[in-house]
């Protein structure tokens, strides 16, 4: 549409874009794009117009609609999981796209009642409350700890992503063997020790001996001191879901 034809007051709402606007939205609309400046809404008239009455309805009755427990039960999960397997899962974050994660993407906004971009204790426990989710209230600050990896005491886009991914979900060979390039640091085909501590230290998270010693206990199956490509995928499929997408197969949202 032209400025000149909008100018003069030629316009439709015939295009697709318009179908899912409701016909308050458009009569706002509409008012807001008088040429008669007598005639035009102020913007006192546009905030106390209907569409912002029914707007805010629609608002407070989808803040009170359960959130998805299955995706909320992730995060508490999530607690007690190796440094190896948050620190995959942080790194699958990096490889998906906008399409792939927007259902999480909105169950994150929803949480994040004041759009901070981070959910707080209380955001995080309205939450869980909210769709049936028991967990205690003095629990709530654990879980945060263990998926907070910026160390701020509150959960960030990123840190929630990595948290209530199902692996299966967005994983295929491809991008399973990227992750595990990532920490197999000298191409052996193995994790090592070694591998670990330089795979840390390049991401700025130093591992002590415990959390090596834990990864070990918790992934090295063989007890042969290294973590195969086999037991990598293990850690992050578990035993009994070890079966892939090829890499031409689409992610299913």
């Amino acid at each position: 549409m032209s400025s000149r034809r909008l100018n003069k007051g030629e316009y439709t709402f015939d295009q697709k874009e318009w179908q899912k606007v409701s016909p308050e939205g458009i009569e706002l609309i509409k008012n807001m794009l008088q040429v008669d400046t007598k005639k035009r809404y102020t913007a006192e008239q546009c905030i106390k117009h209907k569409w912002f009455k029914i707007a805010d309805s629609l608002k407070d009755n989808s803040e009170k609609d359960p959130l998805d427990a299955n995706v909320l039960n992730n995060l508490t999960e999530f607690k007690g999981s190796s440094a190896l397997k948050k620190a995959a899962m942080n790194l699958l974050v990096k490889m998906l796209n906008a399409r792939e994660i927007a259902n999480l993407r909105k169950l994150f906004e929803q949480i994040d009642e004041n759009q901070s971009g981070h959910i707080d204790a209380d955001e995080l426990y309205k939450a869980f409350k909210r769709s049936d989710v028991n967990v205690p209230n003095e629990k709530v600050d654990e879980i945060i700890k263990e998926i907070d990896v910026a160390g701020n005491n509150q959960i960030n886009y990123s840190e929630f992503l990595a948290a209530t991914l199902t692996a299966k979900s967005f994983l295929n060979e491809n991008r399973l063997m990227l992750l595990f390039k990532e920490f197999d640091t000298d191409e052996s085909g193995y994790i090592t020790i070694e591998n670990l501590k330089e795979a840390f230290e390049k991401m700025e998270k130093p591992l002590s001996k415990e959390d090596i010693k834990k990864i070990l206990q918790d992934h090295d199956g063989a007890k042969d001191g290294k973590i195969s490509f086999e037991e990598f995928k293990v850690m992050l499929l578990g035993d009994d879901d070890l079966n892939l997408r090829t890499d031409s197969e689409k992610f299913e949202i």
